[in-house]
């Protein structure tokens, strides 16, 4: 549109601020990182561009919603440069410097909260400016600050390593008996570095293995190892031995590492850290599925156990990426082996937190299935019915979750055969129409729908054999159907007098 401003006119096109990269990150600092922002982008040491201060200064009222119709690169034009016209491209400009200094500023705000890194930087400074003995006491600081961090982890030894290295290496000098004691310090630590690094990895190496059939070469000497690994205490570094158990594990899937790995997880999970704690509960979770598999029944517990000591342990929260998964599988399982109870508790303090981080959609869904499970089966058709569900993959579970809810109610009252028929013609017209599924993800629903009908039909005639169900559950089984053990339950069901 043309603009005409302070007596000139010029091409504009603002679109809206708030879909840029620039406000996408805004929105993810809470409410004292933006104020603390405010604060980076206001001082001269950091910032000598005034016009980014009047652009904090424009939109900082609206955070974190940004959700002013005001909120476009015209009207901030307006308030930045308050007496000349400019266009799009020198407002985009503007953003992106802004969006630069917003990095900076999480990676001051990540410097400042990271007190190793700090204090290495900063015994750096002072041997580049030749202050060795102050050099040197800094570098003690900053092991003593490493020590106090409970993480004995990868990092953990690099840390140390850098540290004894620099140490040996000062132009400082030291006793010959302090530098023998260095250069074995520094062994020690690089081998611990080593051989977590070498188990971390290979633990990845032969879950892949493992899962995707994958091939490679020998990169692991776990005989080598064993003597650092057994003599290293549990206490100090139970990183070591966790690592072991996975890779053991993963090579032989004996049940004794599982217990040996679990055990010490859930004693020394505070030592090793955050990154290692998702990974090596998530190595317990995927050995619990690939045996609950088999029908293990413990194993079902063990699987529904293991999210609740992660969850209730912060190891897995609602900011982690895919914590939605993890929520719902835990919510799901749990309702299957009954546990309404917690599950009940743990679903209403979520409710009461406002940051919860879990979507309306996924919470809806847990729902029905806690009422589903607990056979309140008009509560749950109430629920499902009452919400609408935005994505293709979500609408798809819904429809899927209702059409077992209405045979249950259809078990119950003989009534409700009709309105169950009309819902599987109509799940079937959807999913034959719907292109935005893959043809790979429509096939077993398709499947479930087709033995759904042959549950009902059975039903509905009253007829029915021990032979007949057998057959049933041998086509179910020889082919990708979408709740196969529900299907087959309610077969086995239909067996009984």
């Amino acid at each position: 549109m043309i603009v005409s401003w302070l007596g000139k006119s010029c091409f504009f096109n603002f679109p809206k601020m708030i879909k840029s990269k620039l406000f996408q990150l805004l929105k993810k600092l809470n409410k004292d990182e933006f104020s603390q922002l405010g604060k980076f982008v206001h001082s001269p040491f950091f910032e000598f561009n005034k016009k980014i201060t009047s652009l904090y200064n424009y939109i900082k009222d609206e955070h974190p919603n940004f959700q002013s119709s005001n909120l476009t690169k015209q009207h901030a034009a307006k308030f930045v440069f308050p007496n000349i016209s400019v266009t799009d491209k020198r407002m985009g400009n503007l953003m992106s410097e802004m969006y630069a200094l917003t990095l900076e500023f999480l990676a001051q705000m990540e410097f400042q909260t990271d007190k190793v890194a700090k204090g290495k930087l900063k015994a750096e400074a002072l041997r580049k400016k030749k202050m060795l003995r102050e050099y040197h006491k800094e570098m003690d600081l900053v092991e003593e600050e490493l020590n106090y961090l409970p993480a004995r982890n990868m990092n953990y030894y690099a840390d140390l390593l850098y540290l004894e290295s620099k140490r040996y290496a000062s132009d400082l000098q030291i006793k010959h008996s302090l530098s023998k004691i260095s250069l074995k310090k520094m062994m020690s630590y690089l081998d611990k570095f080593h051989a977590l690094g070498k188990l971390k990895i290979s633990s990845e190496i032969i879950s892949r293995q493992n899962i995707l059939e994958e091939s490679y070469d020998k990169v692991l000497f776990l005989d080598e190892m064993k003597e650092l690994i057994f003599n290293e205490s549990e206490e100090d570094n139970p990183l070591l031995k966790m690592y072991y158990y996975v890779v053991r594990l993963g090579e032989t899937k004996e049940f004794e590492y599982y217990e040996k790995l679990k055990s010490l997880f859930f004693e020394k999970y505070k030592l090793i850290g955050e990154e290692n704690r998702i990974d090596v509960i998530s190595y317990l979770m995927n050995y619990s599925t690939s045996v609950k598999s088999t029908n293990n029944t413990q194993f079902q517990e063990e699987g529904f156990e293991l999210y609740k000591f992660a969850f209730t342990k912060r190891i897995f929260h609602e900011e982690l990426l895919n914590s939605e998964n993890y929520f719902q599988n835990m919510i799901i399982d749990g309702a299957k082996l009954g546990h309404f109870e917690w599950i009940d508790s743990f679903l209403a303090s979520i409710g009461n937190n406002e940051n919860k981080g879990y979507s309306e959609d996924i919470l809806v869904f847990v729902k029905t299935i806690v009422l589903y499970e607990k056979k309140e089966f008009e509560n749950a058709r109430l629920m499902i019915l009452s919400h609408q569900f935005k994505r293709v993959q979500d609408k798809v579970r819904v429809k899927s979750i209702l059409i077992r809810i209405l045979y249950e109610e259809y078990c119950e009252d003989d009534s409700n055969h009709e309105v169950l028929m009309f819902s599987i013609q109509a799940f079937r017209k959807y999913l034959k129409r719907n292109k935005k599924l893959p043809a790979g993800r429509i096939a077993p629903y398709l499947n479930f729908l087709k033995y759904a009908k042959e549950l009902i039909r059975y039903r509905f005639k009253r007829q029915w054999t021990i032979e007949s169900t057998n057959r049933l559950k041998s086509e179910v089984l020889s082919q990708r159907v979408a709740n196969q053990d529900w299907i087959l339950e309610k077969l086995t069901s239909l067996s009984k007098p």
